[in-house]
């Protein structure tokens, strides 16, 4: 991928933006937790617009110690932008920020207008605010399974390029123009096919999400400790179809 100015290129290929060569002003994100209230305990991550850059926004990274996380974004970023051309459906990050030579963030897309399903399922009526930005069927539950296929779909891109996704939580996902959207990459909770993860442990995380949106929704737990692998983590979704339907 190419960029234009004022990205540039570092010694490794990497994209990225010094943010004394351009103007940047702190960008008001919203970040709430499933309990509805904001994020007080840690530190919450400061985003910056980007004067003259559209749809993307600076993501100052804090909470680690500098050479640690340096470190490890940059590898991250190097991967993932590496598998970018394989995965249409999902941005990931597409260059560092740093000042005065200190690598302090990542420069991510920004999907102004989308809300994400933390919001929409700690409503009182869940599948009915969800059909106000998700609509792939009329009815509810069907509705409701559409959304589970596609963020499976995501999550299965991602692992089919190597890529083990291990933040799935409503906040992580954001429905835009219709759409999912993925967002935040850490490398925390990101794990690559060379380094210690199996299938299991994914979709063990994929169904603990799956249950808790459907425990929100009023429906029995009938997903969680569900043993299944991604050959039939399609099937096993769509059967939560008839189960709902009782």
């Amino acid at each position: 991928m190419e960029l234009d100015k004022p990205f540039k290129k570092d010694k490794t290929g990497l994209w990225y933006i010094d943010s004394r060569d351009v103007l940047i002003q702190k960008l008001d994100v919203k970040q709430v937790r499933d309990n509805k209230e904001p994020i007080k305990k840690k530190k919450p991550a400061k985003f910056y617009s980007i004067d003259g850059i559209d749809n993307y926004i600076i993501k100052e990274c804090v909470g680690k110690p500098q050479i640690l996380y340096t470190y490890q974004y940059l590898k991250l970023l190097k991967r993932l932008t590496a598998r970018q051309e394989y995965i249409t459906e999902i941005d990931f990050p597409i260059a560092y920020s740093k000042n005065y030579g200190k690598y302090n963030g990542l420069v991510i897309p920004y999907y102004e207008s989308a809300i994400s399903l933390t919001e929409i399922f700690n409503s009182d009526e869940p599948l009915k605010e969800l059909l106000k930005y998700y609509h792939k069927d009329d009815d509810e539950k069907n509705n409701f399974i559409c959304l589970l296929l596609e963020i499976l779909e995501r999550v299965t891109d991602m692992r089919y390029q190597g890529i083990y996704y291990l933040d799935i939580h409503p906040g992580n996902f954001m429905i835009y123009n219709n759409s999912v959207k993925v967002i935040d990459f850490d490398p925390d909770c990101i794990y690559f096919n060379n380094q210690k993860m199996s299938e299991e442990q994914v979709i063990f995380y994929y169904g603990l999400f799956v249950s808790g949106l459907l425990r929100r929704c009023g429906y029995e737990d009938i997903y969680f400790g569900r043993k299944i692998d991604f050959y039939d983590a399609d099937m096993s979704v769509r059967k939560l179809r008839k189960s709902l339907e009782r």
